[in-house]
């Protein structure tokens, strides 16, 4: 667990830092309520991105064109 904290960026640390220590000595209700602006700006940052996005694979592929390209006039 410890690597895989210490891969985390430095925004992800920071962010969760403060977000521990701002919720420590609150009740369950009011650390949620603190902490719904917090998880709405890192859902949305690169670093949130890149990690809900890492794992997923297309489910789809580029159709193929359904005719040919037509050529232009001058090419041999």
């Amino acid at each position: 667990m410890a690597k895989t904290i210490a891969s985390a960026s430095a925004m992800t640390l920071s962010t969760g830092n403060y977000a521990f220590y701002r919720q420590i000595d609150l009740t369950e209700d009011d650390a949620y309520h603190a902490m719904q602006e917090v998880m709405a700006v890192n859902a949305v940052t690169y670093d949130s991105a890149t990690g809900q996005l890492g794992h997923v694979e297309p489910t789809y592929s580029r159709p193929e064109p359904a005719i040919e390209a037509p050529r232009s006039r001058g090419s041999a």
